[in-house]
């Protein structure tokens, strides 16, 4: 809705974009128990449930990868585990 209001893609949407494809179970987050970080993790690629903003989102993030990292700390980096 936020899209066809503004006309664009902001920030604060990826957030509701990620939940969509959780639900949808295209990825999956995994939240540490020792530690302040998370992963999403790639379960299948982009299928024909998706909007084009989906799809899209779900290209930019995994393109070269099937796990992306996330570190809570924000003096941290996140890391991506290489699909190859």
């Amino acid at each position: 809705m936020a899209f066809l209001i503004y006309g664009d893609f902001r920030t604060g949407m990826l957030s509701t974009f990620i939940i969509n494809l959780v639900v949808k179970k295209y990825i999956k987050i995994r939240k540490s128990k020792v530690n302040i970080t998370c992963q999403l993790e790639l379960l299948k690629e982009a299928g024909n449930n998706l909007s084009a903003d989906e799809a899209q989102l779900m290209s930019d993030l995994f393109a070269e990868v099937f796990k992306i990292i996330i570190n809570g700390d924000i003096n941290k980096k996140t890391y991506f585990e290489s699909r190859f």
